[in-house]
């Protein structure tokens, strides 16, 4: 279970309205990049520049793109 606050819970009620104001169909986009002009129809296929730079603009060390995935993984196993 996940728990999630009002304004969460709120925001996945209205499914409708969100598609609605999406840029894209993909939640993830890529309008950069060599060669190419702004298309929302291109999926990010390589998150890895981009995590470094956040993790880099939020101060943190140590902390690699997988990390996230590793302790869910293992906190599923242990449940």
């Amino acid at each position: 279970m996940v728990p999630l606050d009002e304004e969460a819970l709120s925001i996945l009620r209205r499914p409708a309205e969100l598609a609605q104001r999406a840029q894209s169909r993909y939640v993830f986009w890529s309008p950069q990049g060599p060669g190419r002009t702004e298309n929302k129809e291109r999926p990010i296929g390589i998150v890895r520049k981009a995590h470094d730079a956040a993790i880099v603009r939020a101060g943190i060390e140590d902390f690699r793109l997988y990390d996230l995935r590793h302790t869910f993984a293992t906190r599923a196993a242990q449940k």
